[in-house]
């Protein structure tokens, strides 16, 4: 028994001796480096209750002709805050966005809670209800409610269209700072 005990000993002393002489994770030197993202980014901050398709129109030649093809991003229905994010592809400046908050006629009122942009490690952001100062509804299908950040669609007829938003000149100013 004794014999057994000192050679399990020998061995364990053998095994912890022969470790080698490493840094331990906490003494290494880490550079940190912030990852930069040059793709212009919108990112809401909304309540949406059913699925949808959101969309993302811009235009890069200072009017609000929006020819390009839209950025789309399916929304899960929830009743939480989600960030729904659309990346415009890469090298896109645009001069001016419109948001179309969804195609679902049953769809029920949404609230906005934040709106930014990013580009650049540069960030422009508003919250809920004064996004309503950066676009302005298209009344043909969309209602507002701006104290509670709603946005509400319009149903009526049988051609339905989503709620959408055209912007400000304000909005335009403010791409422009972010993206010097």
């Amino acid at each position: 028994m004794r014999t057994k005990f000192f050679m399990l000993a020998i061995v364990l002393a053998g095994i912890f001796s022969s470790c080698k002489n490493e840094k331990s994770v906490d003494s290494l030197d880490v550079v940190k480096s912030e990852v930069v993202d040059n793709n212009f980014q919108v990112t809401l901050d909304v309540i949406v209750k059913k699925n949808d398709d959101f969309a993302l129109f811009y235009s890069e030649d200072g009017t609000s002709n929006f020819t390009l093809a839209p950025v789309w991003m399916g929304v899960k229905g929830s009743e939480n805050v989600q960030k729904v994010v659309f990346a415009l592809p890469e090298n896109t400046i645009p001069t001016h966005l419109r948001i179309d908050f969804g195609i679902k006629k049953d769809q029920e009122p949404m609230t906005i809670i934040n709106y930014k942009m990013t580009y650049s490690g540069k960030t422009f952001e508003t919250p809920g209800a004064s996004f309503f100062r950066y676009f302005r509804p298209n009344e043909e299908c969309t209602q507002i409610d701006k104290e509670k950040g709603l946005i509400i669609p319009v149903k009526k007829g049988e051609k339905y269209f989503g709620p959408s938003f055209y912007p400000e000149q304000l909005l335009c100013d403010e791409i422009v700072k972010l993206v010097k």
